[in-house]
């Protein structure tokens, strides 16, 4: 959300300047110009911010679903077992 909101005020402020240059201050292409930065940059502001979200976290602090780790279960499992017909192993 705060990504959406600081994307919103860059682009409502880029859409004026460039808006002011490019079109006469106060005509409807400006302000439709500042409208579009405004909803673009928020937009990407928006997309920024949920990428960012998404960071893994540092080493040893994962969230965990059990307070213990999980064992390994002795001895291998059925994956690990070689076949009837696998080679003997090297």
């Amino acid at each position: 959300m705060s990504g959406a909101l600081a994307g919103a005020v860059v682009g409502t402020l880029a859409g004026g300047v460039f808006g002011m240059i490019a079109f006469r201050p106060g005509s409807t292409a400006m302000w439709s110009i500042v409208l579009a930065g405004a909803i673009f940059f928020a937009l990407v502001g928006a997309l920024v911010g949920g990428m960012s979200g998404l960071e893994s976290p540092d080493p040893r602090t994962e969230p965990s679903q059990f307070e213990d780790p999980a064992r390994q279960p002795p001895g291998m499992t059925r994956s690990e077992r070689p076949s009837d017909d696998a080679p003997p192993p090297r």
